[in-house]
């Protein structure tokens, strides 16, 4: 029978077959692995097939027999890589930002290569993700080689370098010149390549993902010295992302459980002092720049730096930096607990809830979405006046008061407006919820008295006007509730940036312990003593 191309290639087509359909979960047979020969166009009888494989093995192939009932199966054993092994290589691919999403595919897909067509399935099922971020410039390997060229060869480089705008377009660094340096290491940090050059006798590092058109400068490399007294561990331990920044030997004082993250990102050489039974320290060099502010932010009240104080004031200077983009929005302790804050002031013929009447209401309701303003004069009720001394006070006539609301519409008012989960507020609390209550009924509200607030903050005496020019704030006490009640705001956000305890007063009302407390209490809240 005359032999054939194929037939002369036999031995390789066997030794093919046993690579891409065999593993020992599916060994092949005598029959599967003529009837492939013969797909081939290969004719063979079985002893030639039998001296095949004793040849295969003999250069090195692991081709295993196993029983399969009443007959053998075949299948290559040890291979280049275990499957456990290709595993790893494909997940390193798949997830690594460097390596291109179309890079990474072809890659795995010549992995996938290296072991039996059931195999690679596996290996399929194992890493298939999708979104994960990868680099953007594909030319990563290129610039990698001819860089690697470069340091071999003993040339400087030359190439643009370019950073990303808020519209993700290339914007070219000096204007597109051309940046001339001397190359001396490649480093990875975060998944990322970076050149370690110098230029103009300055060590400095580039982003190789950045770099566009390199090209070799046939000039033999300057700045050999510098390069070889850099400690280039130590260098790249002490860049925190690979930032810039000024070196700097830094104390850094950690709480015990924080032990691993020192020796994750400083190593396992670093010298940790014990300087209490909850703390340690140690003594690094880092490059002191944002990205190392960032990274003491993430470990939050965990770790604190000790010295030099240039370091510490560059920290809280960081930190203060980020509080200003988030800015506390005023009342934030309140309005997390209410819906509504409600400040109230009134006007009134007198000091007695139930025997004296309302003149004015004025009210202004703070919710997370904004403010609400309302303030009103109130009909008095007939053959009730204003005592001359009261209208001298607060400007408040009883013809104006005749163009006010009824005391009925006033209720409904207050009503409405102390709906729902609501704080109110007053200055004297006391003085106006009373007459709310007179007219409205027993309000579902929680009170806070700022008056009560002020007395333990400051000494006397305790007027509103004095709590106005005490904090700075802008308002008038004009004993018009519109104006009171504008100042009351003002007085109530002073108070809780002094000191945010505010909530601890809500239904705590204090009164003056040399008179006593006087009046009806009001339910839900408990009074107690105030010293002046």
């Amino acid at each position: 029978m005359p032999r054939t191309r194929n037939q002369t290639l036999k031995i390789l087509f066997l030794e093919r077959y046993l690579k891409e359909k065999t593993d020992a979960d599916h060994p092949a047979t005598m029959a599967d692995l003529l009837e492939s020969l013969s797909n081939a166009g290969i004719t063979a009888e079985r002893k030639s097939i039998y001296d095949d494989l004793a040849n295969l093995k003999e250069v090195g192939m692991d081709i295993q027999s196993k029983r399969l009932g009443s007959i053998t199966g075949y299948y290559l054993g040890k291979r280049e890589f275990e499957l456990p092994e290709l595993k790893l290589l494909v997940d390193a691919v798949q997830s690594s930002k460097f390596i291109t999403e179309a890079m990474s595919l072809n890659m795995i897909d010549r992995l996938e290569g290296l072991a039996s067509v059931h195999q690679a399935k596996q290996l399929r099922r194992q890493v298939w993700v999708r979104g994960r971020i990868k680099t953007m410039n594909e030319s990563v390997f290129k610039n990698v080689d001819m860089i690697n060229e470069a340091i071999e060869a003993d040339y400087q480089i030359a190439f643009k370098y370019f950073t990303w705008d808020r519209s993700k377009k290339r914007i070219l660094r000096r204007g597109g010149e051309l940046y001339t340096i001397n190359p001396w290491a490649l480093l990875m940090d975060d998944e990322k390549y970076y050149l370690l050059a110098s230029e103009d006798g300055v060590m400095k590092h580039f982003r190789v993902d950045k770099m566009l058109e390199i090209r070799l400068i046939e000039k033999a490399r300057e700045g050999k010295e510098a390069f070889d007294k850099l400690d280039m561990a130590a260098y790249t331990d002490s860049h925190f992302g690979m930032f810039a920044g000024e070196s700097t030997r830094v104390k850094l004082l950690f709480k015990n459980y924080f032990a691993g993250v020192a020796i994750d990102f400083f190593g396992m050489d670093t010298i940790m002092i014990p300087e209490d039974g909850e703390h340690f320290s140690v003594t690094v060099n880092v490059a002191v720049n944002e990205q190392f502010y960032g990274w003491l932010t993430g470990l939050g009240t965990g770790v604190q730096i000790l010295s030099p104080q240039s370091a510490a004031d560059g920290m809280r200077d960081h930190l203060a930096a980020i509080g200003q983009l988030y800015p506390v929005k005023p009342l934030s302790s309140l309005l997390s607990v209410y819906d509504n804050i409600l400040f109230v002031d009134t006007e009134t013929t007198g000091f007695t809830a139930g025997i004296d009447h309302l003149t004015e209401f004025s009210a202004i309701r703070l919710t997370q979405d904004g403010e609400e303003a309302y303030s009103t004069l109130v009909q008095l009720p007939e053959g009730v006046t204003i005592p001359e001394e009261v209208t001298a006070k607060t400007n408040i006539t009883e013809e104006m008061c005749a163009s006010g609301i009824s005391a009925e519409e006033l209720k409904a008012k207050i009503l409405e407006l102390t709906a729902g989960n609501t704080l109110l507020v007053a200055y004297n609390a006391q003085f106006d919820a009373s007459f709310l209550i007179e007219l409205a009924g027993p309000l579902d509200v929680d009170y806070l008295d700022a008056l009560t607030v002020y007395r333990d903050r400051a000494v006397a005496p305790h007027k509103l006007s004095d709590a106005i020019a005490h904090y700075g704030v802008d308002g008038v006490n004009s004993h018009r509730a519109s104006d009171d009640t504008r100042a009351l705001v003002e007085v109530t956000k002073a108070l809780e940036k002094e000191k945010n305890n505010l909530l601890y007063y809500v239904n705590r009302f204090g009164y003056k312990a040399k008179y006593g407390f006087r009046g009806k209490q009001i339910e839900r809240v408990a009074y107690y003593a105030q010293l002046e």
